[in-house]
């Protein structure tokens, strides 16, 4: 967004900080949404300051950037973070700029393991079992990695059925649930992060399985939320003791 385009989205939070409404933040942290109103305080040339949740908070100064959500606004707005205060749970913003982004209407929880859990896939186009590993997965899909020697175009491209077989951490004990689910592949990408390939599949789990995909995203979101309240209150101290921990 040019200047123009900031200007106009900084002209809608005066608007905003003048009557006193609240607007909508949005974070994924580690594949869990975390969303809460925060108040427009202060409108600059450039900048906004805005109070929010603690929890949001510590969203903003992990990833440096929140989208913005607001009935005034036609967009969901993109801002990037300039400086976070712990002791007030407030944020500077800037850089403002108006995306068509999914992450808008965000709301599935599509969880991050803790550890690596090894994912096998395997299809009529595939000799035996190729070795992924999870990324992210949901009550609906997952997201796996797989080394670039190991991929084939044919066999994971969009629309093919494909057979997933995992091990999912069943409780705190370390005792391992075994999967076995049919899927179909929906995108296949380039990892830029990493050398390989993001391969996405939409899964259709049975009652049995689909309440050991419900207790292990569960189990991963509240272990999620734990970490981070405790990311804020370890942040929290450290303002306290006059540290920046941002």
């Amino acid at each position: 967004m040019g200047l123009t385009g900031s200007m106009e989205v900084l002209n809608k939070f005066r608007q905003l900080a003048s009557t006193d409404r609240v607007i909508r933040l949005l974070n994924v942290y580690k594949g869990v949404p975390i969303t809460y109103d925060a108040a427009v305080t202060q409108v600059g040339d450039k900048t906004i300051t805005l109070s929010s949740h603690k929890y949001q908070i510590v969203c903003l100064s992990k990833y440096r950037e929140t989208y913005i959500q607001s009935g005034w606004l036609p967009l969901t707005v993109r801002a990037r973070v300039v400086k976070i205060d712990f002791l007030r749970n407030e944020a500077i913003l800037s850089d403002f700029e108006y995306v068509t982004s999914h992450i808008g209407g965000r709301t599935l929880v599509r969880v991050v393991p803790r550890d690596p859990v090894e994912v096998f896939l395997q299809n009529d186009l595939l000799t035996g079992k190729v070795r992924t590993e999870l990324v992210d997965i949901s009550l609906q899909g997952i997201g796996v990695h797989l080394m670039s020697e190991l991929y084939q175009s044919r066999a994971f491209e969009a629309g093919r059925d494909i057979m997933v077989i995992m091990d999912l951490p069943g409780d705190k004990k370390g005792n391992l649930k075994p999967l076995r689910l049919k899927g179909t592949v929906i995108h296949s990408e380039p990892a830029g992060w990493f050398r390989g390939h993001r391969i996405g599949i939409m899964l259709f789990p049975g009652k049995d399985t689909k309440g050991m995909l419900s207790d292990y995203v569960r189990q991963r979101q509240t272990e999620i939320f734990n970490e981070v309240k405790i990311q804020y209150d370890l942040m929290a101290r450290l303002a306290n003791r006059g540290q920046d921990p941002s």
